[in-house]
């Protein structure tokens, strides 16, 4: 049955006993198993072939049952591993997007000073392909600044977006701090829930969910924040990122749309629709 290529999994399944048993067959015979044999030359091509046609390492190695890091290998050793800025041009929910425009970029971050979020919403894009695209480009990004986003010395901003602060020794809310390790030492606190628990007269508790009402993590005004609990956070979130899936599922139709009748209307003379950061805009054919 190894012979055949069967994993252990289709063994147990075929024979009807547990995968360990085999397991266990197996290393009596020294066998090893076929996740970490490896590769022979058809398979590591049909590794590359599927990778090629946009499949993630994940999925490719879920589909030919190999072991990811065996995946890896035979793509690194082919030269065809891709970065992160050709992961995202080559397949986005199943769908290979076109590249992305740099002057209706540059038009809608610059001059309708939209923030990367809503450029990313409106070219129907992620935010880390924008900002990776402007990184390449060597655009400098805005400073993070407007209502409620006021920074004092030793604020920062975390990788998750969110404004980091100080506190001290003698502060109500030190206890909700991190680090300060020394006596006498520095806390670092989230921001948004400290102004929270400045509101509120007291620290906040762990299960106590400080949420941004408008998505803006570093927007910490108090009419811009609530306190909910983990379980309706959590569903929040869900519909934000339903929505979100639902803003990109609109650009890509818009997309297929215009490519439609743009020819139709080239061939006719007419003037037509065409989606230009999240809106239609008129172009004569």
């Amino acid at each position: 049955m190894y012979a055949r290529g069967l994993t252990d999994s289709a063994i147990a399944e075929e024979m009807g006993c547990s995968r360990r048993s085999v397991g266990k067959v197996r290393h009596a015979l020294g066998l090893c198993p076929r996740w970490a044999q490896p590769l022979t030359e058809d398979e590591a091509r049909r590794v590359v072939d599927l990778y090629a046609e946009g499949a993630t390492a994940a999925e490719v190695a879920e589909q030919t049952g190999r072991s990811l890091s065996a995946v890896l290998r035979a793509i690194r050793t082919a030269g065809r591993i891709r970065n992160c800025a050709q992961a995202q041009e080559v397949k986005h929910h199943g769908e290979v997007l076109p590249p992305i425009d740099a002057d209706e970029l540059h038009r809608l971050y610059y001059g309708e000073r939209r923030t990367v979020e809503e450029v990313a919403a409106a070219l129907g894009r992620g935010a880390g392909a924008i900002y990776g695209l402007m990184k390449r480009l060597g655009w400098k990004t805005r400073h993070r600044g407007g209502p409620g986003r006021r920074r004092t010395a030793g604020d920062r901003i975390n990788i998750q977006g969110y404004v980091v602060t100080t506190v001290r020794p003698g502060d109500p809310n030190y206890d909700m701090g991190r680090g300060g390790h020394r006596p006498g030492g520095v806390r670092r606190v989230l921001r948004h829930r400290l102004v929270m628990a400045r509101l509120l007269g007291r620290s906040l508790k762990p299960a106590e969910i400080v949420h941004h009402k408008n998505g803006d993590k570093a927007d910490n005004r108090l009419e811009n924040l609530e306190l909910i609990t983990r379980h309706d956070h959590v569903a929040t979130i869900a519909e934000q990122r339903e929505l979100n899936q639902l803003l990109r599922e609109n650009a890509r139709l818009r997309r297929e749309i215009a490519a439609q009748v743009q020819p139709v209307a080239t061939d006719l003379g007419v003037r037509y629709l065409t989606p230009r950061g999240g809106a239609w805009r008129g172009v004569d054919g």
